[in-house]
């Protein structure tokens, strides 16, 4: 199967630098992420019954729209959990892709990529399909460690998903095809920066959406790969009770951010 990657590099701001290695008093006080996440998958399985992959390339089979593709996904993930499920086409996703980057698909040179940050400044100023974030913040902008893991394991728990850029082996795609997790063997050569959305982990794995499959990654693969995670507030992803489906009100999310900001 032919495969496309997209994530540029990120350029952090010195004020972001300092969010994503930093940690407040706000965050350190929000109770320890349990061994397993809460199941926020399989809402989407049971909206989308036709298949037992129920998420979409949505083009990045072709075009190196990762970053959005993502965003798609996680749109569906989000909405499954607290109500009827929203699922963007392959043409909005790549529109989406389109509107951020350039991206003219009668022009194959302006398939250029896009940064996550830029990605997620635009849903919070435009959003897709009528949804956009009311903010965003990275909590992994270095080398990734146990705080790092464990910021990983509460963005999941609390806002549902992690936006991961990750720079990505050769043996991740021979992994994926054979249906295996990434592990850190094989090549490791790294073929190019990846977009994946974190959705759930358990003591082994972390449970991400790429390529319109669930893949399972395990964490020695997380540390020596993961170059940045970003987390968004949806308020698409609070329920009727005023509550994300996990039990956070809108309010606490944005605390949330703000205690990571500083």
């Amino acid at each position: 199967m032919i495969r496309k990657l997209g994530r540029k590099s990120p350029v952090f701001t010195p004020h972001q630098l300092k969010g994503g290695r930093f940690i407040k008093d706000m965050l350190v006080a929000l109770p320890a992420p349990p061994a397993v996440s809460a199941d926020f998958v399989t809402a989407v399985m049971k909206q989308v019954p036709k298949s037992e992959y129920p998420w979409e390339m949505d083009g990045n089979d072709s075009v190196g729209d990762c970053t959005c593709a993502w965003e798609s996904h996680g749109l569906m993930l989000r909405t499954a959990n607290t109500g009827t499920i929203v699922i963007p086409t392959t043409a909005q996703t790549l529109n989406l892709y389109s509107e951020i980057t350039g991206f003219n698909p009668n022009e194959p040179s302006t398939d250029q990529g896009a940064m996550i940050s830029d990605v997620c400044a635009f849903m919070g100023k435009t959003g897709l399909l009528g949804h956009k974030s009311i903010g965003h913040v990275p909590i992994v902008t270095d080398q990734v460690g146990p705080t790092q893991i464990t910021r990983i394991k509460q963005g999941v728990q609390i806002f549902g998903d992690v936006n991961l850029g990750v720079n990505l082996p050769a043996s991740a795609e021979t992994q994926f095809d054979a249906g295996q997790p990434w592990t850190v063997s094989g090549d490791l050569t790294i073929e190019g920066g990846h977009c994946v959305g974190a959705v759930g982990y358990d003591n082994n794995y972390l449970h991400v959406v790429t390529w319109g499959r669930l893949q399972m990654v395990a964490w020695a693969w997380v540390l020596q790969f993961v170059e940045e995670a970003w987390v968004e507030i949806y308020p698409d992803f609070v329920t009727k009770r005023g509550v994300t489906p996990d039990g956070f009100s809108l309010a606490s999310l944005e605390n949330y951010l703000k205690a990571i900001q500083g």
